[in-house]
């Protein structure tokens, strides 16, 4: 496992806010994945992949691929931001605040 990012309490205990398990320790164990949908849910799923040129499976596939992508990106972000922080490369409350009143006022 992958762990993000670690800090020590006063008390010695870790502090870990998320855990990330990475992608290729799975990749292969599956043979096949079966997932319910409600019918309502079908439904809407036929309309959009119809709508969209794509049958159900497609369309669901596609929609999970982004999603993962996606999830990969924010934690990435995520622990980039964490890292920069560690080292001391962060901006103060009040300088973002000041930025952001100029963005607005601009």
């Amino acid at each position: 496992m992958v762990s993000g990012y670690s800090k020590t309490k006063a008390d010695g205990q870790s502090i870990r806010p998320f855990s990330v398990l990475p992608v290729s320790r799975f990749s292969g164990n599956f043979k096949g994945m079966e997932v319910h949908f409600s019918p309502d849910v079908e439904t809407q799923l036929q309309q959009v992949a119809s709508a969209t040129g794509k049958n159900a499976e497609q369309l669901v596939k596609d929609t999970v691929a982004r999603m993962l992508e996606e999830q990969a990106r924010f934690i990435a972000g995520v622990q980039s931001g964490i890292e920069q922080a560690e080292r001391g490369e962060f901006v103060e409350h009040k300088d973002v605040l000041g930025r952001i009143e100029r963005l607005f006022h601009s």
